[in-house]
């Protein structure tokens, strides 16, 4: 799927599996690998964000992603915003946004 964000962008949108947390193994991070791990299996097991949604640059480059239920929990008639960045901000308007809740569930549910 294609989109222009409301600032001009020309987006290219794709959904992928999402891939699972990865542990840090790093020291001093182990009860965070902890909560990560137990995350992850609370999600398999409930069967939620299993997908992502990336908003990707022409070029290939990710502007910002998502976990695809994160989107279709968003508030209605709204929009979203793509990056907050104070020189580079971009979104996309209640309007394409439903496009984009559209095309999340012809491919994933």
């Amino acid at each position: 799927m294609k989109i222009t964000t409301d600032q001009g962008l020309a987006l290219n949108i794709e959904i992928k599996k999402a891939k699972p947390q990865k542990p840090h193994n790093k020291p001093g991070l182990e009860t965070a690998d902890k909560i990560m791990k137990q995350v992850q299996e609370e999600w398999d097991s409930k069967g939620i964000n299993q997908y992502t949604i990336e908003f990707q640059y022409l070029n290939g480059g990710i502007l910002s992603s998502y976990y695809t239920d994160t989107l279709l929990d968003h508030a209605p008639n709204t929009g979203l915003i793509l990056d907050g960045n104070r020189w580079e901000y971009q979104s996309i308007n209640e309007y394409k946004l439903k496009a984009v809740l559209k095309y999340i569930t012809s491919k994933i549910k």
